[in-house]
């Protein structure tokens, strides 16, 4: 005798498909929360989402020097060739976002040319250097990197 399992559907009764925006007070509710909570990465790329529309592909392809002049000035508005369409499609920032933008990869820079994780730990408010490393994307490589640097 074959017995059949049942299997429970894990989206059942959930919603699915498409979610309805945000409304501009859920927007300013959220930006509110992360900046209370001094989560900037986070306020950051939020930020960046909500002014620009981009789709998630997109957003995720975006780089530094996409945002950002050569000499660290963040930009007001910039160039994306969007995945799906593979049409070119210009997006602004608002002064808040550039704001954000500038303190988050300000604190990116400082590790980069000082190595000095504790020290953007403490400027970015974290707990823990562990989450500082994992928000600086500070991988194997990277430490084994500058553990060739040191000279006895």
């Amino acid at each position: 005798m074959v017995h059949l399992r049942s299997k429970r559907v894990w989206n059942k009764g959930k919603s699915v498909g498409q979610k309805k925006p945000f409304t501009p007070d859920q927007v300013k509710s959220l930006k509110i929360m992360m900046c209370n909570q001094g989560n900037l990465r986070d306020l950051a790329l939020f930020s960046v989402a909500i002014d620009t529309m981009l789709r998630s592909c997109d957003l995720l392809n975006l780089k530094v020097a996409d945002v950002c002049f050569d000499n660290g000035v963040v930009r007001e508005e910039f160039q994306v060739m969007q995945k799906k369409t593979g049409e070119g499609t210009l997006v602004a920032l608002s002064d808040e976002t550039q704001k954000s933008l500038k303190e988050w990869i300000k604190a990116a820079l400082i590790y980069k040319y000082s190595g000095n994780i504790e020290a953007v730990r403490q400027l970015l408010g974290q707990k823990s250097v562990t989450a500082t490393s994992a928000y600086l994307n500070v991988g194997k490589r990277e430490a084994l990197s500058l553990a060739k640097e040191v000279k006895i």
